[in-house]
């Protein structure tokens, strides 16, 4: 793996296959690169990133974890945005979009951008669409 680190903006960057395991391991991120900024208190991972936690699997070109402060512990994750070829699986349920946001704390996560639903033999499209992953409630607008 190759590293750089730039000490006035605080901005770590790791190449080359890299691996992120949260303490509790309820997140694991595979990708090509990761960014961390500490002033800006978020991780970027670009580059063929997979992911998946307790609740659902998801995979796409950008992942950003928004924390609520310096210290990146999965008790301070603020919120996750996918960017790019988005690809969702929780149980029989794929969706496919070009964003993807997910709150912590939430059930919901919000897909816009060109959605696809795959349930069974069923596929429905839209713009905007709201997944419960607790109730497996779908809601299209």
């Amino acid at each position: 793996n190759k590293f750089s680190f730039t000490p006035k903006k605080e901005i770590y960057k790791l190449f080359d296959d890299v691996r992120y395991v949260a303490a509790s391991k309820n997140w694991i991120i595979d990708s090509e690169r990761l960014e961390i900024n500490r002033d800006n208190k978020y991780l970027r991972f670009t580059k063929n990133v997979k992911a998946k936690n307790n609740d659902y699997r998801v995979s796409g070109e950008v992942l950003n974890m928004r924390f609520n402060n310096k210290e990146f512990k999965e008790k301070n994750y603020k919120e996750l945005r996918m960017f790019g070829n988005v690809v969702f699986i929780n149980n029989d349920i794929k969706i496919t979009s070009n964003k993807l946001k997910h709150m912590r704390g939430s059930d919901e996560v919000i897909f816009t951008d060109d959605v696809e639903i795959y349930k069974e033999e069923y596929k429905i499209e839209g713009d905007r669409l709201i997944y419960d992953i607790v109730k497996k409630k779908i809601t299209v607008s």
